[in-house]
């Protein structure tokens, strides 16, 4: 098993905050709100993406990296082990 990936993350709802996971993107997800965020390893940190991606709503425009909470691609990516699902929010 690989050694995980630790950084502090910039932008979004864990900005400034340190987290550990298994690949170089996660996502951040707060459910009660229904928002998403997709983080990549830049350097020795993590960055909210903000690509834009047809198949996605941005509530807020594509340039803050917020999303739409979309369940069952969450799910997916999670039961696949392709992609960290890290819980933010209340």
């Amino acid at each position: 098993m690989a050694e995980p990936i630790t950084g502090y993350c910039t932008g979004g709802p864990l900005d400034e905050q340190q987290v550990s996971v298994r690949t170089a993107t996660f996502l951040a997800v707060d459910r009660a709100a229904g928002m998403s965020w997709v983080y990549q390893q830049t350097g020795d940190g993590f960055t909210v993406c903000t690509d834009h991606d047809d198949s996605l709503i941005y509530p807020q425009g594509a340039q803050t990296g917020e999303r739409r909470f979309d369940e069952g691609r969450a799910t997916a990516a999670g039961e696949a082990s392709s992609l960290d699902i890290i819980a933010v929010g209340d």
